[in-house]
């Protein structure tokens, strides 16, 4: 496989997801069909979650030393998300790993949240892009068919240090916002408040940022 250089590969963290249920959900208007379980998996990158349905995600809390020394013990958790549906050139299996965002071991934050800086996405000051040594990259944001860009990102900040995950997790919801502005016919549909940040993933010379209602 070759790239030039307006393209970008990430080798970075995956989220493990040790099984979960696919369950077929219908988020329109409000309405919903009746969940029936799909398939499990002990293993999945987020964008191959198919959209347009509930999955029940596992993650694990991280704990802080206060609370080991006080007896709390990993539990595992479950994260029912309805991934919001993409254009098909945007669901094929990545040309790499996604990159994931989470807060405390939490998957898909709120991008409001984000944006607030209420929250700080587990591994923030990860240089996601430097291994690779690309300066730029590009990034669509596809939803219910509709898409913004590619429209370029820098890996590299104004002050010549790497471009870092927290940083990214604020960059992609900006472009988020700016997508539903954009597009208020699919703002009627779906508050863009309530979307949470999954993942973003590569296919083949471009990224996409894969988002989630709660279920």
């Amino acid at each position: 496989m070759s790239y030039n250089n307006n393209g970008y590969i990430s080798p970075q963290q995956i989220m493990q997801a040790q099984g979960y249920n696919q369950q077929s959900s219908r988020h329109n208007q409000g309405h919903r069909d009746t969940p029936v379980t799909a398939r499990s998996s002990r293993s999945v990158d987020p964008s191959l979650l198919t959209p347009g349905v509930v999955h029940n995600i596992p993650y694990q809390l991280r704990l802080s030393p206060e609370m080991v020394l006080n007896g709390h013990q990993i539990q595992t958790y479950h994260a029912p998300l309805f991934i919001l549906p993409r254009s098909q050139e945007y669901i094929d299996t990545p040309s790499i790993a996604s990159i994931t965002f989470s807060v405390q071991g939490e998957p898909a934050p709120f991008i409001k949240a984000i944006m607030k800086g209420t929250v700080v996405v587990d591994g923030p000051h990860d240089c996601i892009f430097q291994e690779l040594g690309w300066k730029r990259t590009d990034i669509v944001v596809n939803v219910h068919g509709a898409t913004a860009g590619p429209e370029r990102l820098r890996t590299i900040n104004a002050d010549k240090s790497p471009l870092t995950r927290e940083t990214l997790s604020l960059e992609l919801c900006g472009r988020i916002f700016q997508f539903f502005v954009k597009y208020p016919a699919v703002a009627r549909e779906i508050n863009w408040r309530k979307i949470r940040l999954v993942a973003l993933s590569y296919y083949r010379n471009v990224w996409a940022p894969i988002m989630a209602l709660d279920a």
